[in-house]
């Protein structure tokens, strides 16, 4: 997303191993049924999100 930068995403959690944290992770999802229902879209996707924010928090420097 930002190379020149060298930003990663990274996610930890020390009290379990990467598999673990992988296995627990991929057992959520959003149900996005009642918000359809009521018409809402999302504005940004997640990538378009985290760049905005790191843009925002560049901005502020």
């Amino acid at each position: 997303m930002y190379p020149e930068k060298s930003l990663n995403v990274i996610i930890e959690n020390e009290n379990k191993s990467y598999r673990q944290l992988i296995d627990s992770l991929s057992n959520y999802y959003v149900d996005t049924k009642k918000l359809e229902k009521l018409n809402w879209k999302p504005n940004y996707t997640i990538k378009e999100g985290f760049k905005r924010c790191v843009d925002y928090f560049n901005s502020k420097k």
